[in-house]
């Protein structure tokens, strides 16, 4: 049975946007490694809260200005993610 051009578009528009949803996935994942491991690397330990918070926050912006906020706070509960 041939499959009709309405169905392979929706199909193909499925594949698109799940290969964007992972890519985007993806980078989130790096920045909250980047951000744990900075954290680790200046203050040696990370508060169970504060790996929390930070494993918990989806939106890439707020873990980027973290990371680079990591440079000046005085401890890791004073990372700002909200």
């Amino acid at each position: 049975m041939r499959e009709s051009s309405t169905y392979r578009s929706i199909r193909e528009e499925g594949a698109v946007e799940g290969r964007v949803e992972g890519r985007v996935e993806g980078r989130v994942e790096g920045l909250r490694e980047s951000l744990l491991a900075l954290l680790r690397e200046r203050f040696s330990e990370v508060p169970p809260a504060v790996e929390a918070r930070i494993q918990a926050t989806t939106n890439a912006a707020l873990l980027r200005a973290a990371l680079l906020r990591t440079i000046t706070i005085a401890s890791p509960a004073d990372l700002p993610l909200d």
